[in-house]
């Protein structure tokens, strides 16, 4: 069964999550019942949680096309919650973690697979650095002071990765990243397939 990190009551570091918002209580109670259900009748049950996900085909108003309609139109993207701890994770490397559980399959386990973890200002920064070299141009960002905080200020995934014994390579997830953005606005000529595309 997949849920979300927003959802509560997975241990991370002997802390107990609350949910945020109606998503991840929605998610909480799900988990509960299947797990009724499950010990009730005897069937055996995983789970999978997925952070923040990000790669391309994603809504027009999350934080990765944002900054990327933002670059490619000379604009400067304003972060407005840098000081937020996250787990993103790229939708490929996301992917080939569910497929490493469904082959390692292990009853009963939760399964919490991170990919970037750190404060969202060190992400956008890394996203700046991957795709600075790769549009080729000089990009900036302005982050602004949070002193508000209606989430919990820290919210991660558990289980480290081996990107390497997955099989997920880091550099060409950025190459396509950087390839579908550009496609899109224009800005070059893709050499990758359309299905390639859709995976990034």
């Amino acid at each position: 069964m997949t849920g979300s990190y927003f959802e509560a009551g997975i241990q991370s570091n002997l802390i107990k999550k609350p949910a945020i918002y109606a998503y991840g209580l929605s998610k909480s109670l799900t988990w509960m019942l299947f797990q009724h259900y499950c010990n009730k009748i005897d069937i055996p049950l995983a789970k999978f949680v997925i952070p923040n996900p990000f790669g391309s085909l994603e809504e027009s108003s999350r934080l990765i096309p944002y900054l990327m309609n933002s670059w490619l139109t000379n604009q400067t993207p304003v972060i407005d919650s840098p000081s937020y701890i996250r787990d993103n994770i790229p939708v490929t490397l996301l992917a080939k973690s569910y497929a490493w559980l469904i082959n390692n399959l292990d009853i009963n386990k939760v399964f919490q697979p991170s990919g970037y973890v750190g404060s969202q200002k060190k992400f956008v920064q890394k996203v700046m650095t991957e795709m600075s070299s790769r549009f080729n141009k000089k990009l900036n960002v302005t982050f602004k002071k949070q002193s508000f905080f209606t989430e919990p200020r820290i919210r991660t995934n558990s289980d480290n990765l081996n990107w390497q014994e997955m099989g997920w390579n880091e550099s060409f997830f950025w190459d396509q990243l950087a390839e579908y953005y550009q496609t899109i606005h224009g800005v070059a000529q893709t050499s990758l397939k359309k299905s390639e595309l859709i995976i990034c």
